[in-house]
């Protein structure tokens, strides 16, 4: 016997392979199913494909890293079939936006050696800018040593030090700024 949800409730909408543009491969992707996207990449077609919201395999691999599966796995299988670290959504957020979103530091690294760039400007906001406002002090550390710039202010004027600020980060940005962005040690102060 199933159980009815209240009423006001909203339904969880699980991707399938056939809606909204989501392929075999998204859904592998989606699952974070190394096996499943071997599979999918042995059949071919293209790497990179999007969904309805520009989402390609490697988006939905991030997306769903925290939740199930192999996910640094299926990443590195995508990477190692030509999936582009740079892909950005239908609202300019790129997937190493979305990792830096997630706190997700091995899948960071794979994006970054795969030639990910540090520097680039996504949805008004930079992968620092979103490393900050996530309280993901290691990225910010990261993206310093990288030579990502403290300074910019992302669509609404905000500089990446003032959103580590809201986000409880006060000192981070600035320790690594006077450490010349180098990241060797952690910052002393009101993080994490």
């Amino acid at each position: 016997m199933s159980q009815e949800e209240p009423p006001g409730k909203p339904k969880l909408i699980v991707p399938r392979p056939g809606q909204r543009g989501m392929t075999e491969l998204h859904y592998a992707a989606y699952c974070n199913d190394p096996d499943a996207v071997r599979a999918q990449v042995q059949v071919g077609g293209p790497i990179d494909v999007r969904d309805d919201n520009g989402w390609t395999p490697l988006h939905w691999s991030i997306d769903m890293a925290e939740a199930w599966g192999e996910p640094n796995q299926v990443v590195s299988l995508l990477l190692a079939a030509g999936a582009s670290a740079n892909s950005v959504d239908k609202n300019g957020f790129s997937a190493l936006m979305m990792a830096r979103g997630r706190n997700n530091e091995a899948i960071l690294e794979q994006l970054i050696k795969a030639g990910a760039d540090v520097q680039t400007r996504s949805a008004g906001t930079t992968p620092l800018h979103e490393a900050a406002r996530n309280n993901f002090s290691s990225g910010i550390r990261q993206l310093l040593a990288l030579g990502a710039d403290p300074d910019e202010t992302d669509g609404r004027n905000r500089t990446p030090e003032q959103l580590a600020e809201n986000a409880g980060l006060r000192n981070v940005l600035r320790c690594s700024m006077r450490r010349g962005g180098r990241g060797n040690e952690a910052p002393r102060g009101d993080y994490e």
